[in-house]
């Protein structure tokens, strides 16, 4: 959260603060809107603003994390410094070729598992992830290598409906440009929440899939049953396709009144994991995550986890993840009784090659 009696306003000098933001800090654009040109960055000791990145099944002792200072800045202005800040220095060195953390045997095997439960009717939809992995030459991440994803998401964000997003601190640290809101405060004091699911390269035949307007139509009645018992009124908008750097998406805003006074993370626990993420329904499905998570030899951590500051919180998707000398990419993908296990585990890939191309780490590009 930020807190406005304690704000303080870095100096317009880059290296007053860059380095600083660069070994300890964190970013969030303010909106999801394409045409919003904010991001609020952060940095430092201190209590100035609060950052939520708790871990996927929101079991962190200390969910938000706090730093000494806060700055609002364009996206242009943070592009134009990050690029003279790389000029200065030597490419990084290429990662080691991305290995599976996920054997594909392992995945279509959990597929066949929940379509035993599609026809047990235990479950409707569930979304397994799966991983890649390589580690830092440089044995850990360097303020370089950094610097230079920001400056590569910031060129893939703009002009569509992505949030950039990140955090970073003591070796660890997860950045992503996610095209999912979870929660917003709307100026009118209503909020705002999404349905998102269903991927294509064709956007043109999301709209014509009976399987992915299916899977959709399970996300938004998933949302809504989630918030009804807080007596929140929910009005979804109408069902449109999404166009991202490679892929397409499903999209529904969902706007809807809470209760008043009503806690900012009692939205959060009661929207997460929406079915775009986890599964529906939801208490069945979250049965299911926890089961599959100790099932895996990697663990989530924060992918798909909430993110976001007191006013907009994101789901932490389309992301790199780094402990000490290691980065890890995660993708999930929505499985239901029509779905094909070869085609979803095409759909994986696609998911984690759109993710190198954003960061930079893959120089192909998109197609």
């Amino acid at each position: 959260m930020l807190n406005p009696h304690h704000v303080t306003h870095a100096p317009h000098h880059p290296q007053d603060w860059l380095q600083d933001w660069l070994n300890n800090g964190a970013l969030i654009s303010t909106s999801s809107s394409f045409s919003s040109d904010e991001l609020q960055l952060a940095w430092g000791e201190g209590n100035a603003a609060s950052f939520y990145s708790p871990d996927f099944f929101l079991e962190s002792p200390s969910p938000w994390v706090s730093f000494g200072t806060t700055r609002s800045i364009k996206k242009a202005e943070l592009f134009k410094i990050l690029e003279k800040y790389v000029s200065q220095f030597q490419r990084p060195e290429a990662l080691p070729r991305f290995r599976p953390l996920t054997p594909k045997d392992a995945f279509l095997k959990e597929v066949g598992r929940l379509q035993n439960s599609f026809k047990e009717g235990s479950l409707r939809k569930a979304v397994p992830v799966i991983f890649e992995g390589t580690e830092f030459p440089e044995k850990k991440l360097s303020s370089v290598r950094l610097a230079k994803w920001v400056l590569s998401g910031l060129k893939w964000a703009e002009g569509y409906p992505l949030s950039l997003y990140g955090l970073w601190k003591s070796g660890d640290g997860i950045l992503g440009a996610t095209p999912e809101t979870l929660l917003a405060r709307l100026p009118n004091g209503n909020f705002e929440t999404m349905a998102l699911a269903g991927t294509s390269r064709d956007g043109a035949q999301l709209l014509k899939s009976p399987k992915d307007l299916q899977e959709h139509q399970w996300v938004i009645d998933g949302i809504a049953s989630c918030l009804a018992p807080l007596g929140a009124k929910v009005f979804p908008e109408k069902t449109r396709v999404v166009n991202l750097p490679g892929l397409s998406h499903l999209q529904t805003l969902m706007k809807f009144e809470a209760p008043p006074n009503i806690l900012w993370e009692e939205l959060i626990k009661a929207l997460h994991p929406t079915p775009a993420l986890g599964a529906f329904p939801k208490d069945r499905g979250w049965e299911w995550l926890k089961d599959y998570e100790n099932r895996q030899s990697i663990k989530r951590r924060r992918f798909g986890a909430p993110f976001g500051i007191s006013s907009f919180c994101v789901v932490a998707i389309r992301c790199l993840q780094w402990y000490g000398g290691a980065l890890e990419i995660g993708a999930g993908c929505g499985i239901v009784d029509q779905s094909i296990s070869e085609q979803e585990w095409a759909e994986l890939q696609l998911k984690l090659a759109h993710v190198k191309r954003v960061f930079g780490i893959d120089e192909e590009p998109i197609l």
